[in-house]
């Protein structure tokens, strides 16, 4: 891995479960400005459920590809802030992430080659931080300097353990492919942990059929309005894994169904 992480982008993600109603989104983004005015800005999410840590772990591990070389990802989903939580800045070979050690970055560290460091530097840090609001006072100016160079490496101690959330991953049994539900989005499509690859090659897109929360959905459908109105369907969605849907209802709705629910992939 290249410890030199490109900073040309001067670019910033954002994503945290704060909502745009009580201001700490722009608390966060003028203070970045304050440190760098030259960033630019980009809100990955601020709808995360309020706590919801493994819900930030897969929007962050979905879509922080999509960004420049060189960007700084500000991930602050933080039930734990102000206890013994460690800050952390994660420095792979593209691309930087900043925030909790609460098992936000899961899907980096499964993904990515990197290096972790504490955020423990007492020369970078406010002399009185607020203590419930972390993302303003230390994430955000460690996230901003970061942007203007300071090397990762200069913001603590380098850690060889950090908080990991397991991840979901499915099976090939006998029966099948077993997998789980892993995201519903808010149209309330059941985003799961089985891969187009696997099912390709294990059992044809054509010759299977999905079981999920007591029904069964055969074949997959390359759009939503290959069946009617209120139909249940499965595609290959576009963060390359099988998803259950409805065309233009809401399937997790439909099937009294959440995140964790099973789905075992057979063929017909």
């Amino acid at each position: 891995m290249d410890p030199a992480v490109c900073r040309d982008a001067h670019c910033v993600s954002l994503l945290t479960d704060f909502g745009n109603i009580d201001g700490y989104v722009g608390a966060v983004k003028g203070l970045l400005l304050s440190v760098n005015p030259r960033l630019t800005l980009v809100d990955l999410s601020h709808d995360i459920e309020s706590h919801d840590v493994v819900q930030a772990a897969y929007v962050l591990g979905r879509h922080y590809r999509y960004f420049p070389r060189g960007t700084v990802h500000l991930a602050v989903v933080d039930p734990g802030v102000g206890g013994k939580r460690r800050g952390v800045v994660v420095e792979s070979a593209d691309w930087l992430f900043v925030g909790p050690d609460n098992g936000i970055f899961s899907h980096i560290y499964d993904e990515l080659e990197a290096a972790i460091f504490a955020i423990d530097e007492a020369s970078l840090l406010p002399q009185q931080p607020s203590d419930l609001f972390h993302a303003r006072d230390i994430f955000a100016p460690i996230a901003g300097r970061l942007t203007l160079g300071l090397p990762a490496c200069e913001v603590g101690s380098p850690l060889d353990e950090c908080v990991s959330i397991p991840l979901s991953r499915p099976l090939t049994t006998a029966r099948g492919i077993e997998g789980h539900v892993i995201h519903v989005d808010r149209f309330g499509n059941m985003v799961t942990d089985i891969p187009i690859d696997l099912v390709r090659s294990e059992i044809g897109e054509t010759e299977c059929v999905i079981e999920v929360a007591d029904r069964k959905i055969e074949m997959i459908r390359r759009s939503y309005d290959c069946v009617e109105a209120g139909e249940l369907l499965a595609v290959f969605g576009s963060s390359g894994f099988l998803e259950i849907s409805a065309n233009m209802r809401n399937a997790a709705e439909l099937l009294a169904a959440a995140r964790g629910e099973p789905v075992v992939v057979t063929c017909r």
